[in-house]
């Protein structure tokens, strides 16, 4: 689906900068394939990026009221 191709291109474009720049450690990357190996396996739910952003703004309203 095109989510699981989001997923996988942002997961790509980390792991990528990881590597380059040895800015996270294996722990960070053995974390980042555990997530998703979660997500692939269907142990945790996706949200589309219309979700995340509709609930970015639910939460910023909130702290204003």
């Amino acid at each position: 689906t095109a989510q699981d191709k989001k997923v996988k291109a942002f997961y790509t474009i980390v792991e990528n900068d990881i590597a380059n720049e040895k800015v996270g450690s294996d722990q960070l990357l053995k974390e980042l394939n555990r997530r998703t190996d979660d997500f692939e396996g269907g142990k945790v739910k996706g949200l589309s990026w219309t979700d995340v952003k509709e609930r970015a703004r639910k939460s910023e309203k909130a702290k204003i009221d």
